[in-house]
Formats: C-alpha cells, structure tokens, sequence
C-alpha cells in the first residue's frame, strides 16, 4: 500500500499556518513539560522538599519579573514584524525590542533581590550573593527568550522556537546532574544556575535561527530605538494583555511560599506544572490565531478551526488526567500524590474553561481590542490571586484550583455575554482597517506586506 494516502492528513495539516504552528506551540510545552518532570523528578530526589518548593518559588518570580518587564515586545513583534519591508529597520525594532527589554528586566532583578526578602522571609536566602547573582540573571534572560519566541510566532516559524525550548530542556537536565554528582549538599543556588545556563544556551540558538530566517541582531541604534518608542501605545496594550493572564501561575507560588511555606509550594508547583499540558493547547492555538490575524487571515474561519482544534485535543486529554491524576502525581513520590491529586483534577477541569477563554483573547488581539483583553485578563487575574490569598488558610493548596478555575468561568460569563450580543465578529473588517490606520499613523514606514513578501518572509 502506497504511504501517501497516509501522509495526507499531514500535508493538509502543514499546509494549514495555524494549525502547523499551534502544533509546534502545543509540541513544545508537551516536550518542555515531559523534559521539565525529568529535571524536577532528580531535583526532588536530591534536595528536601523545602529546598525545591524556594527554589521553584524563585524561578517563578524572576520569570514573572522577565515577563513584566518584556513591555510588550513579543506580541507587538507579532503585530508588527511582518509590515516590515526594508530589511535593516526590521533588524532595528527586533534589535532595540531585544536590549531594551533586557536591560529593563536586569534592573528590576536587582530591586525584587533587595526588597522580596524583607516582604516575604520564606525568601531570605535571595540575601546570598550565589542565589541573588542567579535570580537576577534569571530575570534579564527570561525576557530575552520570551522576545526570541515572540519573532517566531511573528514570522509564522514555531519550528524555531520549539528547538530553542528543546535545547532549554535537554540542558538544564544535563547541568543539574553536574550539582548531583559533584557536590555533596548542593544548594538551592546550583538549580537556579542550572535554569539560568540553559536560558543562555538556548538564547544563542535562537539567535542563530532567526538569522537563517534573515533576521540578524544588530547594535541599537537611535533611529531603532525611536521606532520603538512609537509604538509605547501599542506595546503597554499588550503587556496589560498579557500581564494579566500571566500573573496567576507566576504569582501563585510566592503566595504559596508567603502563606503556607516552601514545601506546599513544591506539591503546587509539580501539580500545575503537569497540568500545563492541558493548558498549552489553547494558549497555543489562541496564540496562533493572534498570529493568523496579524496575517490579515480570515479571521472568521480561522476561529472555527481553532475551536474544532481544541475540542478534538482537550477533552481526551483532559479525561486522562481526571482519571490518572493520583498515578501521574506518584512519579515525583507518594508525598506529592498524597497532596496534589485533588488539585490537579480542579486545574483539569478548570482547563475547558481556560480553553474558551485563550481562544478569545487571541480573537480580541488580532482584531487589536487591547483595552478589552487587558480589562477581562485583570478581572480573571484578581479573581484567582484574591481567593487564593483569602482561602488558603483554610482551604489548603486546593484554594489555588478552586480560585483559579472561578476566575476562567467568570471569563467564560464575559465571552458568552459578547456571543449573544454578536460582537465578537460583528466588527472582523472595522478593526482589521482601524489596526492599519493606527500603525500607519504611528510610522509611516511600516506599512503591510504584499502576500508575496509574507510568502518571502516564512519560507
């Protein structure tokens, strides 16, 4: 029998940009997570629980700071990056976008290692040199890898940033054997360090990517910084976007820590780990869509693959993980099944709810609604870190999964509310127009590509 019957329902898929690059979206948090419970599995046999609960507290905060403190340039170069025409401006905004933000997180870092411990005395070992050295390099590479992710789903290449996040994978698990194996006691410092290495590493190998794709990292100039600041509007729209629905999984943790200790936090941080599987594929899609939508796709048409998409994906995935949650908890150890279990079935189940609410947000993006996004992603936000901070002297880590799936049900009101009333494509060519008009009147030198040089650009 011929193999190309076989293969078609492959070639159909490649040859579908949202479906090809939400696929990789989704290949590389399943890849990521895979590797990321081989590092924690030896990262829980080798330290005590408390050790690994500061230590996963820590990287969530400086990921958090580098998240802050990205202003906005991943998904403004996903809005902007393919109107781009001449060549030398694109490696300009990429450029000044990179350093800027950078240099911005590396500042911040050194503030959070001055003032966190004084707020939160579960954080007092951020007071050694070798522990706020690493923290602080955290926060500034963090920023680096999350702008480097953004011109791949810019570029429509999410190839690219699976292999950089493979290489993240596969070289932190390397460096924490290093600690292991050489060091007696090894200490919280040594995971950080080994976060941070393989954040540089896999930087260098995205940077190397994007050039092939003819994008090349260049000393900012004052003309690059300039177009940067031209679109500070844009930008800080999209960071309250984005800002909002990242601060409960980075903010979690230091609650955790702040409120019940470092060894809670560890059971927390293993269990939302593994259900982030189940939340990568409508963060992927959604993400994608975005993507789509900065194409000037049909945007219409795309929503309803995306939807068909996550149906098909999740609710099979999120069955498993109801039904197996004890056994896939008792890799990490029976200390870790016995008191996340629970949880992870809250987070599955809050996932569905987390789906319909990824695929609108990236609807809203692409249709440049920022101030909505920001306005529904806060309201989320501050329902799941306020319950949180309220129930979890009594509730237990459980307070985090019932907070937390409240606030996606409450987004799921908003984005039903908006169906009935026919909003959410009523207006796919207004603001389709209104983007152009605004980028246009922001600089009048980055103006939309022809299909050919979008073709150019992705290939």
């Amino acid at each position: 029998m011929s193999p190309r019957p076989l293969l078609r329902p492959l070639q159909a898929v490649a040859r579908r940009s949202l479906l090809r690059n939400s696929g990789f979206l989704m290949g590389t948090t399943v890849m990521t997570s895979a590797l990321g419970y081989a590092y924690w599995l030896i990262a829980a046999h080798s330290w005590s629980s408390s050790t690994v609960g500061f230590a996963a507290g820590a990287i969530s905060t400086f990921t958090l700071v580098g998240f802050v403190f990205s202003l906005g340039v991943a998904p403004a170069y996903v809005q902007m990056l393919p109107r781009f025409t001449d060549p030398a401006e694109l490696d300009q905004f990429f450029s000044s976008g990179l350093v800027t933000t950078t240099a911005a997180s590396v500042v911040a870092g050194f503030v959070v290692v001055t003032v966190l411990p004084s707020w939160a005395p579960h954080f007092h070992e951020l007071r050694q040199a070798p522990v706020a050295a690493a923290f602080v390099a955290g926060c500034g590479l963090s920023t680096t890898c999350v702008a480097l992710d953004g011109c791949f789903v810019a570029l429509r290449r999410s190839s690219g940033q699976f292999g950089r996040n493979f290489v993240f994978a596969v070289a932190k698990i390397a460096l924490l054997l290093l600690p292991v194996l050489a060091l007696r006691r090894p200490s919280a410092a040594s995971i950080l360090w080994t976060w941070d290495v393989a954040l540089l590493a896999s930087a260098i190998v995205a940077i190397v990517i994007l050039e092939r794709l003819g994008m090349h990292l260049a000393l900012p100039r004052r003309s690059g910084l300039r177009r940067l600041f031209v679109h500070r509007h844009t930008m800080l729209g999209y960071q309250l976007g984005s800002l909002g629905a990242s601060l409960p999984p980075f903010v979690f943790p230091a609650l955790v820590i702040a409120i019940l200790g470092t060894r809670q936090n560890a059971y927390v941080y293993f269990t939302w780990s593994i259900a982030g599987v189940l939340f990568t594929v409508s963060t992927s899609i959604g993400l994608a869509l975005f993507a789509e939508g900065a194409h000037r796709e049909d945007l219409r048409r795309q929503t309803r693959l995306a939807a068909t998409t996550m149906t098909a994906v999740l609710i099979p995935m999120t069955v498993l993980v109801l039904v197996f949650a004890g056994r896939i908890l008792s890799v990490f150890g029976h200390e870790y099944a016995a008191h996340g279990t629970m949880l992870l079935r809250i987070f599955a189940i809050g996932a569905l709810a987390d789906a319909v609410t990824n695929c609108y947000v990236g609807i809203r993006n692409a249709q440049h609604r920022l101030v909505e996004v920001a306005v529904l992603n806060f309201v989320m936000a501050a329902i799941a870190l306020g319950g949180a901070a309220v129930l979890l002297r009594t509730w237990g880590i459980d307070a985090v999964g019932w907070s937390w799936t409240a606030a996606q049900a409450t987004g799921c009101v908003w984005v039903a509310v908006m169906a009935l009333r026919g909003a959410i494509h009523h207006d796919d060519a207004h603001h389709d127009d209104a983007r152009h008009d605004e980028i246009r009147a922001d600089d009048v030198s980055v103006l939309p590509i022809s299909a050919m040089s979008a073709a150019t650009k992705t290939t």
